[in-house]
């Protein structure tokens, strides 16, 4: 199975400059599609961190990942200290399923949909899917 489904998602965010059209298209797949909304949670969460920027290229002739085990591996990198070569080619084989599924994994390792939404958007379309702190700032009595 693909993520080409959600990168064509993500594209479609990323083709409007309108909020009202993004928040449109966040409510109808946030509400409709689980594989959609498992990606912008792993993306967004602050929480997440996979200690890699860069994965190493797609590779064509690795075809047996699927999505499970794609956020198995994500997990698996969350809780380790650090992320050595051998996890990030690993993820890399993984997410050569297709380049659609290689792009949503490079995105979500970025930390970022490059469409134009963030964790305050979707949060307003559909509460506590993304954990959210504000700002805290520290005030002084006068």
């Amino acid at each position: 199975m693909s993520l080409k489904p959600v990168l064509d998602t993500l594209n479609a965010l990323a083709s409007h400059s309108s909020t009202l059209q993004k928040e449109n298209i966040l409510l109808t797949h946030l509400h409709e599609d689980p594989l959609f909304t498992k990606v912008v949670k792993y993306a967004l969460d602050p929480r997440k961190k996979f200690k890699t920027k860069k994965l190493p290229v797609y590779n064509e002739e690795y075809d047996r990942g699927t999505p499970d085990t794609i956020f198995e591996m994500l997990d698996k990198l969350a809780l380790q200290a650090g992320a050595n070569a051998k996890d990030k080619r690993d993820l890399s084989l993984l997410a050569s399923i297709d380049e659609e599924t290689w792009e949503v994994v490079w995105r979500i390792c970025n930390g970022d949909l490059r469409c134009g939404v963030g964790q305050r958007m979707v949060n307003k379309v559909k509460p506590k899917t993304v954990p959210f702190t504000a700002y805290l700032r520290c005030s002084s009595k006068r």
